[in-house]
């Protein structure tokens, strides 16, 4: 009987471990998709109404990214990426992306500043996408790899 339970156990704890993963691939395409419509606001509101940037920060609000944007409002955007959780959930690319955007941000003209926000969305638009498209295989694959290594596992040591 406490064999049954450990194996049990065993599973378990190995299938959770693979939904960890599958939470993590979906926290970085909830991440993307906020850092895109933070991008997009500000270029928005710098196209538009020609808003200050302290301004632009004081308005934005995202759940996901809420440390970020209360450090953006204290010390700046560009330092406030560089020192934010949320990179963690980003690729090499955009993490050199973003960081790149929000150090020059401020020290262009308005058009320029545009220009460049739309640029970024861009970048940022296809490489959602294909975080979206890969998402349902990595998190089947992760919880399909985690389950079955704790199956061999219980098989091993029973």
């Amino acid at each position: 009987m406490l064999k049954i339970l450990g194996c049990a156990l065993i599973i378990g704890a190995f299938g959770s471990g693979g939904m960890v993963a599958a939470a993590y691939f979906r926290r970085q395409v909830a991440v993307l998709e906020s850092f895109l419509r933070v991008v997009s606001s500000i270029g928005a509101r710098i196209g538009f109404c020609l808003t200050p940037l302290e301004k632009i920060f004081s308005e934005l609000d995202d759940q996901q990214l809420a440390g970020f944007l209360e450090e953006a409002r204290q010390i700046g955007a560009g330092k406030a990426f560089e020192i934010c959780h949320e990179q963690q959930y980003l690729s090499d690319s955009e993490k050199n992306l973003l960081g790149t955007f929000f150090r020059e941000l401020g020290t262009r003209s308005a058009g320029e500043e545009k220009t460049n926000c739309d640029y970024v969305a861009d970048r940022l638009s296809a490489a959602l996408e294909s975080r979206r498209a890969e998402l349902p295989k990595k998190t089947k694959l992760s919880r399909s790899l985690c389950f079955l290594t704790g199956i061999m596992i219980t098989i091993m040591l029973y």
